[in-house]
């Protein structure tokens, strides 16, 4: 296997395994990014799973998406505050994993609301988790 992605699965290990409730830890942008692209090759084969199989890949997305709320908001306070900014942006990253699991519900009106707010809050997100860290 190549040694990149080996970092990568070594990476995504290590916070799921070492760091899954830390918030008041750091971690490196590229730590954040590979753990994050993890995230999301899980979601694709559930998708892909649910394309023949539905229930199965809407129950494997439920499951990815609880399972992974916590981490995914514990790296993502960490980033922001390796980045500079106050730490309860961080926190915005709950919005998404309500929204994710809001989809569900068939609310037009609150949905395209919470759209909107979930879309400011996802490019707050990644502006704030791609800067580099700041040096105190």
């Amino acid at each position: 296997m190549n040694e990149y992605i080996k970092n990568v699965l070594a990476n995504f290990k290590d916070v799921l395994k070492n760091h899954y409730t830390d918030f008041k830890g750091t971690v490196t942008r590229n730590q954040f990014w590979q753990f994050i692209l993890c995230i999301v090759i899980c979601y694709l084969i559930a998708a892909l799973i649910s394309m023949p199989l539905k229930a199965i890949g809407a129950i494997l997305a439920i499951l990815i998406t609880l399972g992974s709320m916590i981490p995914c908001i514990a790296i993502t306070v960490r980033r922001v505050r390796d980045s500079g900014f106050d730490y309860r942006f961080g926190f915005f990253s709950i919005l998404l994993y309500a929204y994710a699991l809001l989809t569900i519900v068939p609310a037009k009106i609150l949905l395209s609301l919470f759209s909107l707010i979930n879309f400011v809050a996802f490019v707050m997100l990644i502006i704030f988790c791609a800067l580099p860290s700041k040096q105190d």
